[in-house]
């Protein structure tokens, strides 16, 4: 009798946890900040940058999924929170040295470029994913630089409401440069305040005080007494 209650009670502990759900949601993927680099393939893939533009055969994009339409106010539209997500020197640094063999520079000097998203952090790109990853030159027409200032302007639409998330991250996957010259575009202009002159206050000239002394006087010698000679006409 003993036996046959044992094998009913283990039995129903091996049906217990058979039926416990294993359908629960993921947590968000979030990249991690210190991530270990992949181990190079064999065959390393020649890739060819154009015009600022990386290849997309090499570097398609790539997002952080726990950036969201959503999230905004938590994360890129919050001051700061790109330097929580930003990967160490210590990963991209042999990440750029690949990628530029990878990408044929001539010019094979690691401080000439940045080991920039194509996907910026500051909107909501992957932040250690080598696909979201290239190294771009810093200087030129279509350097890092300048991509700088299109990564701005695109955020800036982003937290004030004027572009979407997800509109902003493919146009950064896409084209760069172009979306660089559609938000220069639909900048709006800062309206000019008028603002008036300052009233001017009449201030009348300062009167002029009548003297006893002729208009010519200095002309006429004086006498002793420093008085001038009688005119003509009036001898005695």
């Amino acid at each position: 009798m003993k036996t046959l209650l044992l094998a009913v009670t283990v039995a129903m502990s091996a049906v217990a946890c058979s039926s416990t759900s294993t359908t629960s949601t993921p947590p968000p993927v979030v990249a991690s900040v210190t991530p270990t680099l992949p181990s190079s393939p064999a065959s390393a893939q020649q890739c060819h940058e154009r015009h600022g533009l990386p290849d997309r055969a090499c570097t398609p994009g790539a997002i952080n999924l726990s950036v969201t339409q959503a999230s905004l106010t938590t994360t890129i539209c919050k001051h700061g929170w790109t330097a929580t997500v930003r990967p160490p020197e210590s990963y991209t640094g042999p990440l750029k040295i690949r990628q530029i063999s990878q990408y044929g520079y001539t010019d094979t000097n690691p401080a000439s470029y940045e080991e920039d998203h194509l996907v910026p952090l500051e909107l909501g790109g992957s932040p250690a994913n080598p696909a979201n990853l290239w190294p771009e030159p810093r200087t030129g027409t279509y350097g890092a630089r300048a991509k700088d200032t299109v990564e701005d302007a695109a955020r800036a639409a982003v937290c004030d409401g004027r572009q979407s998330l997800a509109a902003m991250q493919r146009g950064m996957e896409v084209d760069w440069e172009a979306l660089g010259r559609v938000l220069a575009a639909s900048t709006p202009t800062p309206v000019r305040t008028y603002t008036p002159a300052p009233a001017r206050t009449y201030v009348p000239p300062p009167v002029r005080t009548h003297t006893t002394t002729p208009a010519h006087a200095s002309c006429y010698p004086t006498t002793s007494t420093g008085a001038a000679p009688p005119t003509t006409g009036s001898q005695v």
